[in-house]
């Protein structure tokens, strides 16, 4: 965790964001609920990045996260998180809305009811709706 820690240097942070990616692909799903609690803080300070290149490799990172997810994963650290994650879909770079919806797609295939509740409210307060729309989709498909 260390490695998403704050820095000065930004290769230090987007070097951290690529190597926590890999970490979740690889390990993520024996990951403890413990450590995911420890890891996705780190993930949205992240998204809020000076660097825009590095806010859409933490977004990548978060995909990653929900991908490795459990779906009994507790529901209120999954609203904690989706809520820090959606208003980045308003951002004002197409590249990292265009990465926060991916990974809340990938929030909304395991946790389909708390991504509902968290963009259903985001969305009245979106420029354009068309992101949220998006991951609504999904999230209604896989709550049937």
């Amino acid at each position: 965790l260390t490695c998403m820690e704050e820095d000065y240097y930004a290769d230090t942070r987007r070097a951290g964001t690529y190597l926590m990616e890999q970490m979740l692909e690889v390990v993520g799903a024996g990951l403890t609920d413990e450590q995911r609690r420890e890891i996705y803080p780190n993930l949205l300070k992240r998204l809020d990045d000076s660097q825009d290149e590095i806010r859409v490799r933490a977004a990548s990172c978060c995909r990653t996260f929900f991908l490795t997810l459990r779906a009994g994963y507790d529901d209120a650290n999954s609203e904690y998180f989706t809520s820090g994650m959606v208003v980045h879909m308003d951002d004002a770079d197409p590249r990292v809305q265009e990465a926060v919806c991916v990974a809340l797609e990938a929030a909304a295939a395991v946790k389909p009811l708390v991504v509902l509740k968290v963009v259903q409210a985001a969305r009245l307060r979106h420029r354009s709706t068309v992101f949220c729309d998006r991951v609504l989709e999904v999230a209604s498909r896989h709550s049937a």
